[in-house]
């Protein structure tokens, strides 16, 4: 079957070796496009820029 989304998140080769807070929040769906990040808390899947928009959700509040 297809695996579920925690999953995924939870497989330490699908997340960075970062301090950065953002990455509790987020990991690599696809081990073969590490441009692609996935957000545990609402799905969705964004590029570069990720990490950012990942602190921002976290300051201002998931939408």
């Amino acid at each position: 079957g297809v695996p579920a989304l925690m999953d995924l998140a939870n497989d330490p080769r699908r997340r960075a070796t970062s301090d950065d807070p953002a990455w509790k929040y987020g990991f690599w769906p696809d081990l073969e496009r590490k441009d692609l990040l996935q957000c545990t808390l609402c799905g969705k899947i964004d590029g570069p820029w990720w990490s950012e928009k990942a602190k921002a959700t976290l300051f201002w509040g998931f939408q």
